[in-house]
């Protein structure tokens, strides 16, 4: 069953932290949805890198650190959130995905049926006019 675990836009990173960081095969992969312009760098060039430099192992130490913090916010919400709750956190957060995304893409991160998320999205389109 294919499920989608992050939504992305242009200019952020993305990664499999885990299997990055041990160097070890993903479990998941990466899809683009629209043409897409990506820059690969390997574990040991990125470990070189910040041997060589102060500012570049700064830099890497912030990304790993926000994709961190990314990940443990998306399990909080996934633990902690209904899916409309976490639908909303999403279109606050990133309100132009949603245009962007196809709906069943959303429905899958959110773990819900398209239909579900069709009843949600009509329910707050519904109440935002009210």
């Amino acid at each position: 069953m294919e499920r989608t675990c992050n939504l992305s836009l242009e200019h952020e990173f993305i990664t499999d932290l885990e299997s990055f960081s041990r160097q070890s095969r993903s479990a998941s992969s990466i899809a683009a949805l629209e043409p897409t312009e990506c820059l690969v760098i390997s574990c040991a060039d990125v470990v070189a890198a910040m041997r060589a430099s102060a500012a570049t192992a700064e830099f890497f130490r912030m990304l790993v650190e926000n994709v961190a913090t990314q990940n443990i916010r998306r399990t909080k919400s996934l633990l902690s959130l209904s899916p409309e709750k976490q639908f909303i956190e999403l279109f606050q957060e990133k309100p132009g995905l949603l245009q962007r995304v196809p709906q069943r893409y959303i429905a899958q991160y959110l773990g819900i049926a398209p239909e579900s998320l069709s009843r949600i999205r009509k329910r707050l389109l519904t109440t935002r006019k009210s």
